[in-house]
C-alpha cells in the first residue's frame, strides 16, 4: 500500500471515530483543517456527551470528494 492509501484510510477512521467539538472553532475537518465544518446533525445530549455528524464543503478536500461524514463529540 503506498503512503497516500494509508493517509486517506487513517483520515477517514480519524471522521468516523469522532473529533473534538469546542465552542470557539466547532469541529475542524481532520483532513483539510477547515474550521467550522457544517453540522447536518446534532444529537441531544446524553449524558455529558452530544455527538454531531458534519460535512466538508472544502472541495479540495479528500473527505468532502469521498462524501465522508465527520463525526464530532462535545462534552460538557
Amino acid at each position: 500500500m503506498n503512503a497516500a492509501v494509508i493517509e486517506v484510510v487513517r483520515v477517514v477512521d480519524q471522521a468516523r471515530s469522532g473529533v473534538e467539538y469546542k465552542a470557539k472553532v466547532g469541529a475542524v475537518c481532520p483532513c483539510c483543517g477547515r474550521e467550522r465544518i457544517k453540522a447536518y446533525k446534532t444529537m441531544p445530549w446524553s449524558g455529558s456527551i452530544r455527538i454531531r455528524y458534519h460535512k466538508c464543503d472544502n472541495p479540495d478536500c479528500v473527505l468532502c470528494a469521498l462524501g465522508e461524514t465527520v463525526k464530532s463529540l462535545q462534552e460538557e
